[in-house]
């Protein structure tokens, strides 16, 4: 291979893609928005047990697939997570510079515009975040590149195209606002040049691909489009806020942040004013070379203004739509950034005097750099929550409480990802279904009575750093009743700036015992199944303290009713629902103690995994589930579950994780 191609072709690619890595990992930002605790756990669930086809996540294979493929391959971790989509946002400044050396841009203006592309505030933030529409916008651009590479190739481009749509649509059926701009470049191709294979391939590949994937789910589900049937995301903005939102919108739709942050930073302004240029270049047609809008500059504008007005117009019968427009829009318009920003370096080299050509590099270079100062600004919310969130792991690893109560939206990563491996140590117990400051409040003063001396409280700190979620969490600032003096504060890593009312994050220590609150006097003279009945109706209620409590009295004082056993084991359930995990198992140790033939002994030893699994014990974890599966094979469903939670066990490693541990016990 000639020197020049090595650089065009191998050196100058190999920098791009370091380039955008680094920067994603400098600015990465971790669990920060709402959907990753879904797809964290959907990826995990299918990891071990395969889709089950019921979930709008499940049926969009498109938004697990590759962490499904990355968690195989590195085991289920914070890495194994963000991976694939740092990967895919770092790989659209490869996707630019390929595209612009194909429409005949010298190598170096080409390398520049991807540098400039791969740190564009919103792209890098997209590498820093782990979402769906990452992957949508990875596939979009993927498409741009095969309809430009691919041109002299029809069948190829038609088939590349139509693949990356068909994937697109299960990750987002939001891939079909593309379909417009596309239909009107394949009309273009056959009037102006004559070619139709293109499009025919395209079609046709897309209606086997769509019809074979319909078949499929009509067959599963009985639905043609099951996701689209169950799950209609539809939020109108009422006529009272309609003047309110058109009034913000224009801002928060170029910023993209409810805290007053850029995301999308300069962007969106000079593609205006490049646009504006060429479009007075080509009303006047006297304002110098290469300032008139070509067909190319026409496709790029469709792509990402079709998708922009589609998305925020038609969703709900042409009118705005709550739930698409601010402050949430910013996550929403991902994919129109890749194209956005490819038009910005395109017109910028465009604009540049022919015989000046190097000062389209050196604008290119100039708005790199002001690009990396606009993403600091970007990507300083998430940062600062990251930092604080590492903070308070570091300072957790360290203590090693027996119990870390949390947040419910931050205990589950804590739990599953960051304390994954002190699981044994440490049992991390969030409020179940808690969401405002008040539930938080009220679970607190109902829970702590229960907990010896020993655990620590996270407070401050917690969900997303989006959506307005900053009150769903311990804020203490919020509480009616404030904590208990036995309550004292270990340490302060000081408040989140950007969240309004802030308030220091802090880690609480439980120095003493609590007294509880006095005990709930029963249903006076009630008979065991009386009792029964009212605690099955707080169990339904999800009231499991309550219940708990009328469970606890049948099997006690009732031992020998018709009731007991089921108390007994309703009594046990509403300690694993609420993931007190050693009170499971004792509570089912002591169910098959005293009912050794009980219908409940099979699930006595799955919710013992379960629990075992929680507390990071994995030998007895599978000890367990193999119990389940060798003593009762009759029961299908349990033992479907049951061998999946071995699968999971064995995939937790990942398969560099199983090499090494065979590597190490074969020295």
């Amino acid at each position: 291979m000639r020197r020049s191609a090595l650089l065009r072709r191998v050196v100058l690619p190999a920098m791009i893609l370091a380039w955008a890595c680094a920067l994603r990992v400098v600015f990465f930002s971790g669990f920060v928005l709402c959907d990753d605790f879904q797809e964290l756990s959907t990826a995990m669930y299918v990891l071990a047990h395969g889709p089950v086809l019921s979930d709008q996540f499940e049926l969009r294979f498109g938004v697990w697939l590759f962490n499904v493929a990355a968690f195989k391959l590195f085991g289920i971790s914070e890495f194994g997570f963000f991976v694939p989509t740092v990967l895919m946002s770092a790989s659209l400044g490869l996707v630019g510079y390929a595209i612009l050396v194909r429409w005949g841009y010298a190598v170096l203006p080409a390398f520049a515009a991807a540098l400039m592309i791969a740190a564009a505030p919103f792209d890098v933030l997209l590498g820093g975040l782990r979402a769906n529409d990452v992957i949508l916008a990875w596939l979009v651009g993927l498409a741009i590149a095969a309809l430009v590479v691919l041109d002299e190739r029809p069948v190829w481009q038609g088939l590349a195209v139509a693949l990356c749509g068909w994937l697109g649509f299960y990750v987002k059926l939001w891939i079909v606002y593309f379909l417009p701009v596309l239909g009107v470049h394949y009309l273009v191709e056959a009037w102006r040049r004559g070619r139709w294979r293109g499009a025919i391939v395209f079609a046709l590949a897309s209606l086997v691909l769509h019809g074979a994937t319909c078949a499929f789910w009509k067959w599963r589900m009985g639905y043609w489009l099951p996701f689209i049937w169950q799950h209609a995301a539809t939020y109108p903005v009422t006529p009272g806020d309609l003047a309110r939102v058109l009034r913000i919108y224009p801002d928060l739709l170029l910023h993209g942040s409810e805290y007053g942050t850029t995301l999308f930073g300069s962007v969106p302004y000079l593609v205006a004013l490049g646009l504006t240029l060429k479009l007075v270049g080509t009303v006047a047609r006297r304002f110098g070379v290469g300032c008139r809008m070509d067909a190319r500059d026409w496709a790029l504008f469709g792509c990402y203004a079709t998708f922009f007005l589609l998305l925020n117009f038609f969703p709900n019968s042409l009118a705005f739509d709550r739930y698409y427009s601010p402050p949430r829009i910013f996550r929403y318009l991902a994919p129109l950034s890749f194209p956005m920003t490819l038009h910005l370096a395109k017109m910028v080299l465009d604009l540049s005097p022919a015989r000046a050509g190097w000062l389209g590099v050196v604008a290119l270079l100039a708005l790199t750099g002001w690009n990396l100062h606009q993403t600091v600004e970007a990507a300083a919310p998430s940062r600062a929550y990251r930092a604080k969130l590492m903070a308070v792991v570091r300072d957790v690893r360290e203590r090693r409480p027996p119990m870390l109560v949390a947040e419910f939206w931050i205990s589950y990563f804590l739990a599953k990802v960051y304390l994954r491996d002190l699981a044994r140590e440490i049992q991390v117990m969030p409020p179940i279904r808690t969401y405002v400051a008040r539930d938080y409040d009220a679970w607190l003063q109902r829970r702590q009575s229960e907990l010896l001396p020993g655990p620590l409280l996270l407070t401050g700190f917690g969900s997303c750093v989006h959506y307005g979620a900053h009150r769903d969490l311990f804020r203490l600032a919020l509480f009616q009743s404030g904590l208990h003096p036995a309550w004292k504060v270990l340490k302060d890593f000081g408040p989140l700036a950007y969240v309004p009312q802030p308030e220091p994050v802090r880690l609480w220590e439980l120095t003493e015992p609590i007294p509880g609150p006095p005990a709930t006097r029963l249903d006076g003279g009630a008979g065991a199944e009386e009792l029964f009945k009212s605690g099955m109706a707080r169990f339904d209620e999800q009231k499991y303290p309550e219940a708990a409590a009328y469970f606890h009295t049948v099997a006690t004082d009732f031992p020998d009713s018709a009731f007991a056993e089921n108390a007994l084991y309703y009594h046990t359930i509403c300690f694993f629902r609420e993931q007190r995990w050693w009170e499971t198992i004792r509570g089912f140790e002591e169910l098959m103690r005293r009912y050794p033939g009980s219908q409940y002994v099979p699930g006595a030893y799955y919710h013992i995994g379960m629990s075992y699994a929680a507390l990071g014990d994995r030998d007895r974890a599978r000890e367990a589930f193999e119990t389940l599966l060798r003593k009762f094979p009759q029961e299908q469903t349990l033992g479907r579950v049951a061998a999946g939670e071995v699968a999971m066990l064995d995939a937790e490693g990942g398969l560099f994780g199983r090499l090494g541990k065979w590597l190490g016990g074969r020295r």
